[in-house]
C-alpha cells in the first residue's frame, strides 16, 4: 500500500504526502483515513463514502458541457473519433461499418448538422480529400463521458 501511495506521489516516504491524502479526503467529502502502526506494520483504513463517487463528482465545480448528442448513432460516432482529421473510410473501419450511404445518412450528416463534426474543407463538401474531426464541443462531451464512465466503474 505504501509503495502504491508513494509511486502515485501521494506519499513521500511518510512525509508531507500524508497531509495531502488527508486534504484530498477532506476536499471530496470523504472521511479522513485511519492510520495504524502495529508491530512496525502501518495500515491505512479508508472509509467508503455514504454516497457514491459519481455523486461526489456531481457536487464538484466541474461544469458539464452544453453539447449533447441527438442520437445513439451520433454518440457512437463521437466516441469513435478524436481531434485528428479522418476520412469516411477510416471512420467506418474503426466503427466496423460497411455501407457508406447508411453511414453518411445515419451518422455523419446528423453529426455535422448538430455541430459535433467539422470538415477539413468546409467550403467544398465533395472535396476528394475531405476529412472530418470532432469539434471542441463534441470532444469535451466525449472526455466527460469517458471520465464519468471511469468513475462509475471505480464505484462498482
Amino acid at each position: 500500500m505504501a509503495e502504491t501511495l508513494y509511486k502515485s506521489s501521494y506519499l513521500e516516504s511518510w512525509g508531507s504526502g500524508v497531509m495531502r491524502i488527508v486534504d484530498a479526503c477532506r476536499a471530496t467529502g470523504i472521511e479522513e483515513p485511519v492510520w495504524r502502526n502495529e508491530n512496525g506494520i502501518v495500515t491505512v483504513e479508508f472509509k467508503r463514502p455514504e454516497k457514491g463517487l459519481s455523486d461526489l463528482r456531481k457536487d464538484s465545480d466541474q461544469v458539464p458541457t452544453k453539447y449533447r448528442p441527438s442520437t445513439d448513432q451520433v454518440m457512437e460516432l463521437i466516441m469513435s473519433m478524436d481531434d485528428t482529421y479522418m476520412s469516411i473510410n477510416e471512420i467506418m473501419t474503426i466503427m466496423g461499418l460497411k455501407h457508406k450511404q447508411t453511414f453518411r445518412n445515419n451518422f455523419l450528416r446528423k453529426a455535422c448538422e448538430e455541430g459535433a463534426i467539422k470538415w477539413k474543407f468546409p467550403s467544398q463538401a465533395n472535396h476528394p480529400r475531405q476529412k472530418y474531426c470532432l469539434t471542441t464541443e463534441a470532444l469535451e462531451w466525449k472526455l466527460q463521458e469517458l471520465e464519468s464512465n471511469k468513475l462509475e466503474k471505480e464505484d462498482n
